[in-house]
Formats: structure tokens, C-alpha cells, sequence
């Protein structure tokens, strides 16, 4: 590995970790009382959903390998914060129709599932700004609201 390779190496991991730390950032300050649930047991944790989509044109090996990667991520994330658990991890394969992972997560928000979606991006959450902002405002005003976190 030349010298300039392994400096692109080591700016690419030090940009992955000043954003993981910006996540645990944001995290921390979501309000904990407007979304925590006050359980029986007198545990108090936010349940988390994280969506997933690729970028790849064609689903081929490199784009399981990535949701892969992203999946771990994302667990490992949520195991290192106390006080949110993962519901789900749902995941589509790129321009695939009607996003059926996507549908079951709005309609688990709408049961009063989950609190808390993470996701990578907006352009990953949805097709386009004013869908984003549409489904963010949705989700805003359900019985039971839900919130995005965008990395």
C-alpha cells in the first residue's frame, strides 16, 4: 500500500468515526421523555427501527455485502447506547417497487411500534425531498409519533 493510499485510508476511517460520533451526538439529545415508553419492569428505552436501501444498479454480491455492513453497523450502534433497542432493521433492494420494507415500517409506526428511525440518508428514506418531508411530518403526527434520525 503506497503512502498516499494508506493516508486515504486512515482520512476515510477518521470520517466514518466523526460520524458515528455525530450520531451518538444526536441521539443523546433526542428528548428521552417524548419518546421513552415507561415499562412495567421500570425500564425506560426508545424502540428503534433502522431502514436500509443501496445505491447498486444491479443486486448483485457487493450490494448484500453492504447491507450487510450497514446492518452490523447500525446493531453494533444501538448495543453501545443504553436505553434504545432495536426493533427491526428493514431493508429494500434499490429501485425495487413499491418498497415493501419500507410500507411495513410506516405501517409498525402507525401500531405504535417503533419511536425512533435511523437511517443513512434522505435520498435512502425517500425518493424525493418533498416525500421525505412528507412522511417526516406523517410520522410527526401519528397517535404515537415517530422521529427520523438521518446520518
Amino acid at each position: 500500500m503506497g503512502c498516499s493510499e494508506m493516508q486515504n485510508s486512515m482520512t476515510i476511517s477518521n470520517e466514518k468515526e466523526r460520524i458515528r460520533m455525530r450520531i451518538r451526538k444526536g441521539l443523546a439529545v433526542i428528548p428521552q421523555s417524548s419518546l421513552a415508553l415507561d415499562l412495567p419492569s421500570g425500564d425506560i428505552y426508545v424502540r428503534v427501527a433502522v431502514y436500509i436501501r443501496t445505491h447498486h444498479c444491479s443486486f448483485a454480491e457487493n450490494a448484500y455485502h453492504s447491507l450487510d455492513l450497514q446492518k452490523r453497523h447500525y446493531e453494533e450502534l444501538l448495543y453501545s447506547l443504553p436505553g434504545y433497542r432495536l426493533v427491526q432493521v428493514y431493508h429494500d433492494a434499490p429501485h425495487a417497487s413499491g418498497r415493501s420494507a419500507f410500507q411495513r415500517m410506516m405501517n409498525d409506526c402507525k401500531s405504535g411500534k417503533i419511536d425512533l428511525i435511523i437511517t443513512k440518508s434522505m435520498s435512502r428514506f425517500a425518493p424525493t425531498l418533498k416525500e421525505c418531508m412528507d412522511t417526516v411530518q406523517k410520522l410527526r403526527a401519528l397517535q404515537h409519533p415517530a422521529s427520523v434520525v438521518f446520518e
